[in-house]
Parts: structure tokens; C-alpha cells; sequence
């Protein structure tokens, strides 16, 4: 395999993973990137190695590398922070598959989904705001709107 497509495999099994069971909190990203940054180091120190025993033979070096990146998932798996404590491991023995929802989570941390409102629901939505504002605009006392306008 050639390096570079190692490395995309090593980030395509953090981000599956993270997209899978997003509910990191808020130290998820961080270890995302320092996880993908340190197997990519890994995989590169290593590689060397591997092209020793591909010169032997090629299914073991094939092997080897498959092995790495189970060790790799499994260690992610095994160390992906979660809100609820619980592993990502755990959670996949338990049954607690990833479902649309979760992966669409995943999808908006990354900022890669945004959500689509519909026209006439934005149009529904500022006229209640409006609503909402010209109320709060009558029952506020005139002493609380010129604090808010030295503020402005």
C-alpha cells in the first residue's frame, strides 16, 4: 500500500468512527486531531518495516498492515472521549449502533451538514420573533431601554 493511502484510510477510520458516536464533548476534536496526527506518524515510522517483510512476502506485509489498522480502530474505539463515559467499544457490544441521527450529528459537529429551514418556515419563524420583540418592546419600562441603548 502506498503511504498516502494509508494515511486517508487512517482518517477515514477516525472520522467514521467520530461521525458514528459524535458525542464527544468538548475535548472530541482535540483528540480527533492529535489520534489521526500520531497514527500517521506511526504508520509512517512503521512503514519502513513493513516494505522489509513485503520483501519476504507480500500477503504477510498486507497482513501486517490490516493489523494495524484494526489495532488502530480498536484503540479508538477504546479511547474516543463520550459524554456518558462509556466506551465506543462497550457501546458496540451493547448493540448501541450509530443510527441517522447520531451520523448526522457527527456530520453537523464537523460543519459539514447545515441545516435546510424551508422558506416559509423562516418567514413563520421572523414573524414570531417579530412578535415576540414588538411585546417585549411595549411591557419594557423606558429606564431598562436606555440601559440597553448605553450598552449598544
Amino acid at each position: 500500500m502506498k503511504l498516502l493511502i494509508k494515511v486517508g484510510l487512517i482518517i477515514a477510520i477516525h472520522m467514521a468512527v467520530f461521525l458514528s458516536y459524535p458525542e464527544t464533548g468538548e475535548f472530541g476534536g482535540y483528540y480527533l486531531a492529535i489520534s489521526i496526527v500520531l497514527w500517521s506518524g506511526f504508520m509512517m515510522f512503521i512503514n519502513l518495516s513493513v516494505k522489509i517483510i513485503k520483501f519476504i512476502s507480500g500477503a504477510l506485509g498486507l497482513i501486517v498492515h490490516l493489523a494495524i489498522l484494526l489495532v488502530m480502530f480498536l484503540s479508538i474505539a477504546l479511547t474516543l472521549p463520550q459524554e456518558d463515559r462509556v466506551t465506543v467499544l462497550e457501546k458496540l457490544k451493547d448493540g448501541d449502533y450509530p443510527t441517522k441521527e447520531t451520523i448526522q450529528t457527527g456530520l453537523h459537529k464537523l460543519g459539514l451538514v447545515k441545516k435546510n429551514i424551508p422558506a416559509k418556515h423562516l418567514r413563520k419563524i421572523n414573524k414570531s420573533l417579530d412578535k415576540v420583540l414588538d411585546k417585549i418592546e411595549e411591557e419594557t419600562p423606558e429606564t431598562v431601554i436606555e440601559a440597553v441603548k448605553e450598552f449598544e
